[in-house]
This record gives structure tokens, sequence and C-alpha cells, in this order.
């Protein structure tokens, strides 16, 4: 999607074995959607650009002792709709 031009963002949310900051050798301790849903990260504080055009990436972040209840919150609907008016793709 990214290479074709599509503002394209991928969200890693397996808070419980998260392997997306591998795949694109980032820091495992980076700031990501955990830490921005507990309050401790803004939210440009958690994208990050991938090198490859139109393709940005939240990592996890930090363990979460309750990811089920952050992936389905308010927080994080409210997330995804700030979300869509910058990505084509999520």
């Amino acid at each position: 999607l990214a290479q074709a031009s599509h503002r394209t963002l991928l969200i890693d949310a397996d808070l419980r074995q998260s392997t997306v900051h591998k795949l694109f050798n980032f820091a495992p301790d980076r700031p990501g959607l955990v830490d921005l849903l507990a309050g401790q990260a803004t939210m440009d504080e958690i994208i990050t650009p991938t090198g490859v055009n139109n393709l940005d990436v939240i990592t996890a972040g930090s363990l979460a002792p309750n990811p089920a209840e952050l992936v389905g919150s308010n927080k994080m609907r409210q997330l995804i709709e700030v979300l869509r008016e910058r990505y084509d793709y999520i």
C-alpha cells in the first residue's frame, strides 16, 4: 500500500508478543502503543517513520499488565479516529 503512494500506518497491537520493532530494527524500549494509551507518551512520540516512503509504524511499546483492556479501550478508539485523518490505511 505504501509503495502505491498510500499513507500507511502499521500498528503492532500484539501487546503480549510484539515483534514489529524487530522487523524494522527499532529499539525494544521505544515508546509505543501501550505508552500512549497509558498516558506516558504522545502520538507524535510513538509514530516512527520506517525509511519506506509513506510507511510509518507504531510499535507495541512497554509491557502491558492489561493488554486486552488497553486495545479495547475508548482511548484506542479515539486514537484510531485521529489517525484516520492522517493515514489512508491503518
